[in-house]
């Protein structure tokens, strides 16, 4: 029995997950480094592709250490990597310097935030893991308002000089992410305590299998304390989630070849890119659709976005809780959320062709715009939860983190792909693609996903079966 209060561990994971979002705001001051340091366009678009390449791509050894060492020592890592990263980089005038601080400190960045998202799955009530990290993701989408906030008003305070203030804000960040982050994550889930099979315990099961029915009133009883008591976490719960065992890296490789990983892979690169092409096109976006300056209705819509993105975390987490306790899987609700931004994009596309400059319709073009947030908060937050499911809380870090090389392409080759078929074309074709991507995520995900534990089962059942062999062919010689 582990008495923990998961209440707050989540709200610790969220403030966490607060204070991961320092590289998304690397772009507000960038200009200014490049002009004070005479840095070329090439190495700072360099700068920022490594820098979401450290976020999303170190997710692999992070993963290993949420799953391996626990999400509370780990997280601590992760923060004093990210304060002491992004404080010495204030300090660098080098090319080199400043691009491994800058790594360094995503690494920081990444591990905490799968961290405080894996912590929130290992301690939350069953029935109630979709909203516990959906907050924690939820959360993220409001760190770019957050980091502008606190920049400005820290800026202000200090009077520094617009060419130096890159580095202040770099201190600035280094501090309040090393003191928050490190601080939080001391009271994240600890190390999952391994379950190891002896002679001696199998021998106990299967007593506990020949009384459990002289038993039963007895253990009903029990179970009743335990749904009272929301606090109360026990490991041997006999829910799917808990059945599966701590998995091997080699058993994890296995998970590669399952139908379900793919699907959930293709639909987070979807969900993901289709969040990225309203962030980074956004100007293009509108400008094609109507001409003049426009800048103050494009800020709307991004916040406008970051709403929805928002709210599409906690709603997804709330909704997706509920359809659970009615016997409605997770996979469902995806869908659903799927075709709602296939009609999303179809009638954003035919509005952006037809040009009407009506002030009515200028309104809906932003609102479906924005609505796209839904989409990419859908994403962010169910999918880890989906992930949590499937291959139990125990194994979150090591298989979110192959996952997180879909987000990671999606976010580095979509700004791309559309400011070259923008130069060349229009936006339309992108539009139609994501309509086309969208409607095919959703059928993949409704009618051929195994929204069940059974592949991931097998897996862990695998290398048991091997190692009973050898202690048979050991026992005979």
């Amino acid at each position: 029995m582990i008495k923990i209060n998961p209440v707050f561990v989540v709200i610790c994971g969220a403030i966490i997950s607060l204070h991961c979002g320092a590289p998304n705001i690397f772009g507000t001051f960038s200009g200014d480094m490049q002009t004070d340091l005479n840095f070329s366009d090439t190495f700072i678009s360099l700068l920022t592709s490594f820098g979401m390449i450290g976020l999303y791509f170190t997710i692999f050894p992070a993963g290993w250490a949420n799953d391996r060492v626990g999400p509370r020592m780990s997280s601590v890592i992760g923060g004093i990597c990210c304060g002491v990263g992004y404080f010495v980089m204030s300090y660098q005038s080098s090319h080199a310097g400043i691009f491994i601080m800058y790594v360094i400190a995503s690494f920081g960045i990444g591990t905490s935030f799968i961290c405080a998202l894996g912590s929130s799955g290992l301690v939350s009530r069953l029935d109630l893991i979709g909203i516990s990290i959906s907050c924690v993701g939820a959360a993220l989408s409001l760190s770019i308002a957050y980091y502008v906030q606190i920049l400005n008003g820290f800026t202000k305070g200090i009077r520094c000089k617009s060419t130096g203030c890159w580095r202040w804000k770099l201190r600035f960040i280094g501090i309040i992410t090393f003191g928050i982050i490190t601080f939080f994550s001391l009271f994240l889930a600890p190390k999952p305590t391994p379950e190891k099979k002896t002679e001696k315990k199998k021998i106990e099961e299967e007593k506990v299998e020949q009384t459990s029915e002289q038993n039963s009133e007895e253990n009903s009883e029990e179970n009743s304390n335990l749904e009272k008591d929301p606090l109360l976490i026990n490991e041997n719960k006999t829910d799917f989630q808990f059945e599966i065992p701590q998995i091997t890296f080699n058993q994890s490789l296995q998970v590669l070849k399952l139908r379900s990983f793919w699907i959930l892979f293709f639909g987070y690169f979807v969900s993901v890119a289709s969040g990225v092409f309203v962030l980074a096109s956004s100007t293009f976006i509108w400008s094609e659709y109507q001409s003049g300056d426009n800048g103050s209705v494009i800020s709307t819509s991004i916040t406008i976005f970051s709403v929805f993105n928002c709210l599409a975390g906690v709603l997804g987490g709330i909704i997706g809780d509920y359809l659970k306790k009615k016997n409605i899987s997770r996979n469902k609700y995806y869908s659903i959320i799927c075709f709602i931004i296939t009609i999303d994009f179809v009638v954003l596309s035919i509005i952006h062709q037809h040009h009407h400059h009506s002030s009515a319709t200028k309104y809906v073009y932003l609102i479906f715009i924005a609505f796209i947030g839904f989409s990419f908060g859908n994403g962010l937050t169910i999918t880890p939860t989906m992930v949590s499911e499937l291959y139990g809380p125990k194994n979150f870090g090591i298989i979110f983190g192959y996952l997180q090389i879909s987000s990671s392409v999606a976010a580095i080759i979509t700004p791309i792909v559309d400011t070259k078929i923008h130069s060349k074309y229009s936006l339309f074709p992108i539009m139609i693609f994501f309509a086309v991507a969208q409607f095919l995520c959703g059928i993949l995900v409704l009618f051929f996903m195994d929204y069940s534990t059974n592949s991931i089962k097998k897996i862990s059942n695998s290398e048991t079966k091997i190692e009973q062999q050898k202690d048979e062919l050991s026992s005979t010689d």
